[in-house]
């Protein structure tokens, strides 16, 4: 099982054809209903059922496409976190001082800071 193979699986959930699904992902209909067949060869069962030239999900099927679509899921989150830190960094500040510096000494520090690390939003 790799991830073009389920990759491919999701499509035609997703797009209802084969025919829809390469066009998803930028193949041809031959490679999709290969890479669905592979995929059902690695699993051990049925994914879908071949009904007049139509691919209709089993039950095995809509079973194993809730735990694809909750990996799924994952690797948008996952994208959502790269884009997040790449485009505003990571981290936090925390300042504790005491009250006297915080009102005199620590604003001009963190005044400083800025400057020589400014923001990237």
């Amino acid at each position: 099982m790799n991830f073009r193979q389920i990759e491919a699986f999701r499509a035609v959930i997703l797009s209802g054809t084969a025919s829809r699904a390469a066009e998803l992902m930028g193949v041809t209909q031959p490679n999709v209903s290969r890479l669905v067949g592979e995929l059902e060869e690695a699993v051990g069962f049925a994914l879908f059922d071949r009904v007049k030239g139509r691919l209709i999900p089993t039950p095995e099927g809509q079973a194993f496409y809730r735990d694809v679509d909750q990996s799924f899921r994952g690797l948008d989150k996952l994208r959502s976190s790269a884009a997040r830190i790449r485009d505003f960094g990571s981290g936090h500040i925390r300042v504790a001082s005491l009250a006297a510096a915080g009102t005199t000494i620590v604003p001009g520090l963190f005044a400083n800071s800025v400057k020589a690390f400014p923001p990237r939003w």
